[in-house]
């Protein structure tokens, strides 16, 4: 058994919090910049999950590995816990995948490679179990949606790659093996997967189908009564194409994304692609995107995909001029428009950008600025009033949308607090009864607190609405 992070762990400790309310409590923006004893791949690895956030750093101290694991305490996100790999070359890190209170954290040098997990006591996060790749095979990717984690793996002949479901043992707190599944002949020399609750997807990039030769296709798999079953596969069907080489899945809309990888890995394309599905119940319908989208143009990679519901990031690199970016994208009735470009205060677009997660309207992703080569960054995708607060979760906070048309009514409006189109008298009235109560409708410029700053605004704005 791999028993990194039990006696070498290095812990400090967080403050112990009430029950996970990432919504509730809105986590805001925030930066960690690499320190001088953390490696060159810090943050090549990101996720967050409620209100845990996790920073892979799998080259640090030789190769050993750490990651940085960190709690939104309802103001601010905590002090970190930091586990610790084994040994040196270990490369512990690689992967960090969060799911309700666990963590899987990949090991990619160990022999053939390893999967570490750890569960979240309420104030710790302790390692409970590994899962090691047998002799004939290493391990090529991983990724958690509690209780079921997806290792793939390749064997040493390049002949085969498999996926191994594990499925959490409450008894004992184990991760045996509960299915394994086998990729077809041809399926190539690389695989990558993203699992979220009952559904699955495998990137198989290098797959040859039919007389396609390295095409690439994702394979999909969904959990019915306990077995997970093949939902068949997606392919844009262009020799060397290598669609797959990034996946994303999203279980709740029933969303997949792939990726032609692009420049630097296919000879024959220069440039990206990003395609979306649906899955209808019976197959998977491709939804179009809309808008300028920067991975079209020559020389662009897709470094990394992460989608949530109806919202998409692209990471990207062109190739030919070194930048680095990364772009939003939202759905709306069954297609996707471009948005935006996601740009951190302070990011560098010619140091690496390679990795995005997102849940509940925030967004972590790695980079660097001009002062440190190395930053990992948490931040909103929408934020409408500036409050460095993701407005999918401040327009539940009672009082904040008062006319339930889901967008925050100081983004509206500001200062109408009676939703008659202007600012007068009225509101004035209204106002001073939401100050005495506290409430979010009366808080007009996202501070917190409702004061004599909010009145200011609501003079400034006096009269008709726009």
């Amino acid at each position: 058994m791999h028993l990194a992070g039990t006696a070498l762990a290095a812990a400090t400790l967080m403050t112990a919090i009430g029950p996970r309310a990432m919504a509730q409590s809105c986590p805001s923006s925030d930066e960690w910049a690499a320190a001088a004893t953390d490696g060159i791949r810090y943050a090549r690895a990101v996720d967050i999950d409620g209100d845990f956030l996790a920073v892979g750093d799998y080259s640090a101290n030789s190769y050993t590995g750490r990651v940085f694991l960190r709690q939104w305490d309802g103001s601010a996100w905590g002090d970190p816990q930091v586990l610790s790999g084994a040994g040196a070359g270990e490369s512990f890190g690689t992967q960090t995948n969060l799911s309700e209170d666990w963590i899987a954290v990949s090991v990619l040098d160990y022999i053939h490679g390893a999967v570490d997990l750890y569960g979240h006591d309420g104030v710790l996060w302790n390692y409970e179990d590994s899962y090691e790749t047998p002799v004939g095979f290493t391990l090529e990717q991983q990724d958690l949606s509690y209780p079921w984690l997806a290792v793939a793996e390749l064997s040493d002949d390049a002949a085969e790659i498999r996926v191994q479901m594990l499925q959490h043992d409450a008894v004992g707190d184990t991760w045996p093996v509960i299915q394994t599944l086998y990729m077809p002949a041809d399926s190539g020399y690389m695989a990558c997967v993203s699992l979220d609750h009952d559904m699955l997807i495998v990137g198989l990039p290098k797959a040859d189908i039919g007389a396609s030769i390295a095409c690439g296709a994702v394979w999909s798999y969904q959990l019915i009564d306990g077995v997970w079953n093949a939902l068949g596969y997606s392919t844009m069907g262009h020799p060397d194409g290598q669609y797959g080489q990034s996946v994303a899945m999203d279980a709740t809309t029933d969303t997949m994304a792939f990726a032609r990888h692009g420049a630097y890995e296919s000879e024959t394309f220069d440039d990206a692609v990003v395609n979306v599905q649906q899955f209808n119940g019976t197959s998977w319908v491709s939804e179009p995107l809309v808008g300028t989208l920067p991975w079209s143009l020559d020389h662009s990679q897709i470094n990394s995909l992460a989608i949530d519901r109806d919202d998409l990031v692209v990471v990207l690199w062109s190739t030919e001029d070194n930048v680095f970016s990364s772009h939003h994208l939202q759905r709306s009735s069954g297609a996707w428009y471009y948005q935006s470009e996601i740009t951190p205060i302070g990011a560098e677009t010619d140091l690496p950008r390679y990795a995005a997660a997102l849940d509940e309207g925030m967004v972590v992703m790695d980079g660097g600025t001009a002062a440190t080569e190395r930053v990992a960054w948490v931040l909103p995708m929408e934020d409408c009033d500036s409050s460095g607060k993701a407005d999918l979760c401040e327009v539940i906070v009672p009082g904040a949308d008062g006319n339930g048309d889901s967008v925050l009514d100081r983004c509206m409006c500001p200062g109408d607090l009676d939703f008659d189109a202007d600012r007068d008298g009225d509101d004035i009235v209204a106002f001073l009864g939401l100050w005495a109560g506290g409430t979010a409708a009366g808080d007009l410029d996202a501070d917190g607190e409702v004061g004599v700053l909010d009145l200011l605004v609501l003079l400034k704005q006096w009269g008709e609405c726009p």
